[in-house]
């Protein structure tokens, strides 16, 4: 009686660490993850719609996307920590600001950061 007990607990606790270890590999929080190309539509699409970008500023805007977000992919990939991690973000955010001050009018601009701190806000009271 004692082994039937011990068996069925241990193939409950297996089967239950193989869901886990399943739903961790998909992604960082057992989401699905997203590609580059991907996630530039999701941003490019959501700003699209926040401050109407004309067809010229939307392909302008989607490239700028795809280039920041392959270049932070990049340094994530590569391990980097630290304060030189958190420089290197910063500079790549810096750029990406300045790229997208050039694609959007100043009313777009100023509509896209009350966007950004909005969302900022949300995050962080998570």
């Amino acid at each position: 009686m004692k082994k039937t007990i011990f068996l069925s607990c241990a193939m409950a606790l297996t089967t239950i660490a193989g869901f886990a270890q399943q739903a961790g590999a998909a992604g960082p929080k057992g989401g699905q993850t997203v590609s580059v190309d991907e996630r530039a539509k999701q941003q490019t699409d959501k700003l699209s719609a926040a401050v109407q970008l004309s067809p010229d500023q939307y392909t302008k805007v989607l490239e700028a996307m795809k280039n920041y977000l392959t270049q932070r992919q990049a340094l994530r990939a590569n391990g980097a920590m630290g304060d030189d991690a958190k420089a290197k973000m910063k500079t790549l955010n810096e750029e990406r600001d300045a790229k997208m001050k050039t694609i959007l009018s100043a009313d777009q601009w100023k509509k896209a950061e009350e966007m950004r701190k909005e969302q900022h806000e949300q995050h962080k009271g998570q």
